[in-house]
């Protein structure tokens, strides 16, 4: 039975407009028909005393009656409120939408409220149950809907979690969803230990895989992940991070839940997602297909998604039909039909075939589809390649002139100064990566990224549509333009060679402290490995220059964060890189000690689900302190405590195939499982370029804030085009 609610408080008390009671409210001094406005007045008698007094109680009656009458009409419109939502249950098959208020604040509305209820619903005489569906009818829960999202828009063969109460029947649902029990479509679930490790780990697996998912509680799980998050928004890796949250009927019931502020709001946390990502919401009944339709398409286009879900609607059932019928079709690809936008690709064409053209390649080009792009467009230029140092891994060293860090490398810096054209792909200059915007950007420059495409301050392209697949499209466009490759590439504004190797300060020789180990040796002894493919996940600091000294073979890989540049992500983050690999290749993390008091807790994951990561070494460098602090302002507070690294792993039962840490000369020896090496550095063991980049980035902080921005700055930093 479905009635509407206009008849159901008709059932009740007979006819009441809502749009009278609503206007009685919002006025409720308005005097009703057949009543006069205002209290009554008292005739004047012969005492004055005497009428006075006998109009201040006609006063005060009359305003009693009219605040009964307020109170009365509230109550009207909470009730028709109420009734509104059973009628939408009714309609939308919602069970237990509709809560009744307590007798103690509304004991006559309350009993009125049953007897809607009750007329609304004969079978459970108050609480609206939903109809059984149509046998023809085909529904999709939430939770096989967010099935169907993690293996055919993200292709994922791991999903990371971290119980919680209020994600617990989650967990059992996507537990049902083993590989072994879903013929080859399940999902395996890895456990964490916390919601940062997870959410860096997620971040790794992104960055090898493509895209990553991670499962959260609400509050203090969802706000303790929000910085690793946070930076794999930074850096344009694709992760969903669904967080499982208290039920629906909570806020508009005025409960106070836990892993709240200890108030009734409870969407506090999608708004401070809101502010990182460009896709953060709640899903509800009433519009669970639209954003159902919203998340699928923020992911197709490689968009960062929080996903909130009420605890109450994971196994609720949607019609699939609707759901079908509210999805969109896919973004357009990027068209050439656009005159201004063929014109420009056949003058680019042009431009890259010019001697004196230059290309730099950023940390946007690292995802799988836009390397492959990028390696073809440089086997068809015959002229200068260079990478930004984030960039460092998406060409091998072969195929480019060297690594563009202004300050840092000289040689680098004086070829593009005499370029005439440099065309810049995937990048976003940061003051680390330009050693406080030290670099070239030209009126005449280029620049192609996933914010569209710019020659000087003029936008020749940008579709908003496109999300963060735009610069696959740009670049696949750019390719089928170029004529084949040539026979022989002529030498252009340098040499070929790779990143120049650090030895130290000459006049403070670094010495070996144990085992003859210094930065230079690691570094070293990497570039000469022959096994087989390298993926280098390197930490903030002296790890960054330490693994900008390995020579890159084709097929390597190097992973930083430099952008976010938050310390203590490359452990985790290469836990999760090491499993997304299939292909055999090792995953090796280069870490700092400091960096890894922050998330040793990460080895505990990686012992744990060893059977999914047997292709993991990590490096970690003892200096004790933190050397890329120091190189910025070296102060006493940079020195940190010592632990026993190599107890702690094996504590956490890490170590395999040896008794202790294995000595770091035996790093290239093929090995599967798990190694740990722990390779003591003296503090003075410091590149140059650390020293280099260091005085520049202190020079850029301590520098008063007197001239005015110019427009490049405003294009280089990140900001969305218009």
């Amino acid at each position: 039975m479905s009635l509407c609610p206009t008849a159901l408080l008709r059932r009740r008390r007979g006819p009441q407009p809502w749009s009278s009671a609503c206007r009685t409210l919002q006025n409720p001094l308005k005097a009703a028909p057949g009543q006069t406005r205002g209290p009554p007045v008292s005739a004047p008698t012969a005492s004055g005393h005497c009428a006075k007094e006998r109009a201040v109680r006609g006063e005060k009656r009359a305003l009693a009656r009219l605040q009964r009458r307020r109170t009365r009409l509230a109550d009207d419109v909470r009730c028709i409120s109420y009734a509104r939502d059973i009628h939408t249950a009714q309609q939308t098959k919602c069970a237990h939408a509709v809560r009744v208020p307590e007798a103690s604040r509304m004991p006559k509305q309350g009993a009125r409220l049953q007897h809607v209820l009750a007329v609304g619903c004969d079978e459970c005489g108050g609480s609206v149950k939903p109809a059984a569906a149509p046998q023809h009818a085909e529904t999709l829960r939430v939770h096989e809907w967010l099935h169907t999202i993690y293996k055919e828009v993200l292709q994922l063969n791991h999903v990371f979690a971290l119980p919680g109460d209020y994600n617990l029947a989650y967990l059992d649902l996507l537990a049902k969803h083993k590989p072994a029990e879903s013929n080859g479509k399940g999902i395996t679930s890895i456990y964490c230990t916390n919601e940062l490790n997870m959410g860096y780990m997620a971040d790794g697996y992104a960055r090898a895989n493509g895209a990553a998912c991670f499962v959260t509680t609400f509050g203090v799980g969802a706000l303790s992940a929000i910085n690793a998050f946070a930076g794999s928004v930074c850096e344009d890796v694709t992760v969903l991070h669904v967080s499982i949250g208290p039920r629906s009927c909570e806020t508009a019931s005025n409960h106070v839940v836990h892993h709240t502020l200890g108030i009734t709001d409870t969407e506090y946390v999608v708004r401070a997602y809101a502010q990182v990502c460009p896709v953060a919401l709640r899903m509800s009944k009433h519009n669970a297909y639209s954003d159902m339709r919203r998340v699928k398409r923020a992911l197709e286009q490689k968009t960062c998604v929080y996903l909130e879900i009420p605890m109450d609607l994971v196994d609720f059932p949607f019609s699939k039909a609707e759901l079908v019928k509210h999805e969109q079709p896919k973004a357009r690809a990027a068209s050439l039909q656009d005159g201004r936008l063929l014109s420009f690709v056949d003058r680019l064409c042009n431009l890259l075939n010019q001697p004196k053209t230059a290309i730099v390649l950023g940390h946007q080009c690292q995802d799988k589809d836009t390397r492959k792009l990028v390696r073809s467009i440089v086997d068809r230029v015959p002229h200068n390649v260079y990478t930004l140092p984030n960039a460092h891994g998406v060409i091998a060293n072969a195929l480019r002139q060297g690594v563009y860090w202004p300050r840092v490398e000289e040689k680098s810096d004086t070829a593009l100064g005499s370029a005439d054209v440099v065309v810049y792909i995937g990048c976003v200059f940061t003051d680390y990566n330009t050693s406080g915007f030290k670099h070239r950007f030209q009126t005449n420059d280029i620049l192609i990224s996933k914010q569209g495409i710019r020659e000087g301050t003029a936008t020749l392209h940008h579709d908003a549509s496109l999300g963060g697949t735009a610069l696959v499209h740009y670049l696949t466009n750019i390719r089928d333009r170029l004529p084949k490759a040539p026979q022989s590439k002529p030498r252009g504004l340098c040499s070929p060679r790779g990143f120049t190797v650090s030895r130290g300060s000459p006049e403070q020789p670094v010495a070996p402290v144990k085992d003859g180990a210094t930065l230079q040796g690691i570094s070293k002894l990497l570039s000469n490995r022959k096994s087989r493919s390298l993926h280098l996940v390197a930490e903030t600091g002296t790890s960054w220059f330490t693994g900008f000294n390995v020579r890159m073979h084709p097929g390597d890989c190097f992973i930083v964060q430099m952008q976010y540049g938050s310390i203590g992500w490359s452990l985790p983050a290469s836990i999760g890189y090491a499993m997304a690999l299939d292909n055999g290749d090792r995953c090796v993390c280069l870490i700092g000690d400091g960096s890894f008091q922050l998330t040793a807790q990460a080895l505990a994951t990686a012992a744990r689900y060893r059977q999914h990561i047997n292709n993991l070494d990590v490096v970690l460098v003892n200096n004790g302190r933190y050397v890329i602090e120091d190189a910025i302002h070296r102060r006493d507070y940079n020195k940190i405590s010592c632990w026993d690294y190599s107890e702690f792993a094996k504590s956490v039962k890490f170590v395999t195939d040896t008794n202790g840490p294995s000595p770091w000369r035996d790093l290239n020896q093929a090995a599967d499982g798990h190694r740990f090496f722990e390779v003591h550095v003296h503090e003075s063991d410091v590149p140059g370029q650390l020293k280099t980049w260091g005085r520049s980035v202190h020079k850029y902080n301590t520098s008063p804030c007197t001239r005015a921005v110019p427009w490049d700055d405003r294009l280089v930093g990140g900001l969305a085009l218009d």
